[in-house]
């Protein structure tokens, strides 16, 4: 897979447009990188995943859940758009 077309760098390009919390919400991966995904999820599973792969899959698997806690504080936002929902670092 081109590299610029992975799931990495579709969700690095999107973050990168400054999206609404509703943009935020209603994200989901290209047709390409969910049959990427699936390609490489049946690899694992018949056994055939390479080293290269399996990084690739992991990857994935860690932006899918690192969206999943972006969309959930977008969520918060729009809920309460009136409160400050800023970390406290």
């Amino acid at each position: 897979m081109d590299p610029q077309n992975s799931v990495f760098y579709e969700a690095i390009r999107f973050l990168a447009s400054s999206p609404t919390p509703e943009a935020i919400t209603a994200f989901h991966p290209s047709p390409v990188v969910i049959e990427r995904i699936s390609a490489l999820s049946a690899a694992e599973q018949e056994g055939t995943i390479t080293d290269t792969e399996r990084a690739e899959l992991d990857h994935a698997m860690f932006l899918d859940y690192m969206m999943g806690l972006i969309k959930v504080e977008a969520r918060k936002r729009l809920a309460s758009p009136s409160t400050d929902l800023s970390p406290n670092l």
